[in-house]
């Protein structure tokens, strides 16, 4: 083989490698994202209160294309959020409720917290793991109801003065919470003397309760100095 042929093989090699390796994942059809449109449509018409703008389709894994099945919309309501919509099999899904709803889930937890931990003030983090809930402008009873779980939750609990409830009393509400739940909880509760963006690292101590499913409690352990000290005060409980 000549050296100009050598040199051609090579190069197709060359540009068959790129193509496997850095080639565009294929695009959306015309028809797939006008059904995207007429499902961001779906949203205006349930969620009357609100306007929702497409934006495209929700981006794939490395690799892949965009996804046909889930559009993105910006929200005129909640501007900052990511709001989406989901085909699968012709039922929708869409993480809005949970969206709107999020206020309202860290206002119940607070009173849930406020009312069994000694604190002058309390903040909640709800950052549920499963956002999906059917197209629907339900109430947010319902929300609450069917959809809403303690699967991510951050409290802060501030007590100026450092009196913080004590451990066998954390590990009993703790307890008593997730037993109400009756599903897989897992809670981060935060006892610090002053506001902080850090509770890791600020808080006297952190309360950490895991569950991998409902009615079992793997752990509840405690840590302080910034995490560097942890202790396990349960382990394996069930009912």
């Amino acid at each position: 083989m000549n050296t100009f042929r050598k040199a051609a093989v090579i190069g197709i090699v060359v540009c068959m490698c790129a193509t496997l390796f850095t080639g565009c994942p294929r695009p959306l059809t015309n028809k797939e994202r006008d059904e995207q449109i007429s499902w961001v449509e779906e949203l205006n018409d349930t969620f009357k209160k609100d306007k929702f703008e497409y934006k495209g389709a929700q981006a794939g894994g490395y690799m892949e294309g965009p996804e046909k099945d889930i559009a993105v919309a910006k929200s005129k309501k909640y501007p900052d959020q990511e709001i989406w919509i989901m085909n699968r099999d012709g039922k929708f899904q869409t993480n809005y409720n949970t969206v709107r709803y999020t206020e309202d889930m860290e206002e119940y937890i607070r009173e849930i917290f406020e009312e069994r931990f000694y604190c002058d003030s309390c903040e909640v983090e709800y950052l549920a793991r499963e956002t999906a809930t059917p197209v629907e402008n339900m109430d947010f009873d319902k929300y609450l109801r069917k959809y809403a779980h303690f699967n991510r939750i951050k409290v802060i609990m501030y007590q100026k003065n450092g009196a913080f409830t004590w451990d066998d009393q954390t590990v009993h509400e703790l307890i008593k919470i997730a037993k109400q739940r009756n599903e897989a909880c897992n809670i981060t509760l935060y006892y610090c003397t002053e506001e902080t963006d850090n509770p890791s690292r600020d808080s006297v101590c952190y309360y950490t309760l895991t569950m991998n499913k409902a009615r079992e409690i793997k752990s509840i352990t405690v840590a302080s100095n910034g995490g560097k000290e942890r202790k396990t005060l349960l382990e394996n409980e069930t009912w």
